[in-house]
């Protein structure tokens, strides 16, 4: 976890292990609103495999869609010295 602390105080400056704590809490409230409708899925229909397939879809969409997103890139700065 330090190094990404370390990233977000680079990006956000002195805010940034706030902004850290924000985003890892976000991140764990969906790990758990992700694993309450996994569960659900295998109690229903008995097996994970609808678990497995949904996410790999997702993934497999993401992959195909990737080549079109466009970022800005800023230019990179040369540190002195």
């Amino acid at each position: 976890m330090p190094p990404v602390i370390g990233l977000s105080r680079r990006a956000y400056g002195a805010g940034g292990p706030v902004v850290f704590g924000w985003t890892n809490a976000a991140h764990q409230l969906g790990a758990g609103a992700s694993a309450f409708p996994g569960a659900t899925a295998r109690d229903v229909l008995g097996s994970y495999d609808a678990v497995w397939v949904a996410p790999a879809a997702g993934c497999l969409v993401a992959a195909l869609l990737a080549p079109a997103v466009r970022g800005h890139r800023p230019a990179v700065r040369k540190r002195p010295g």
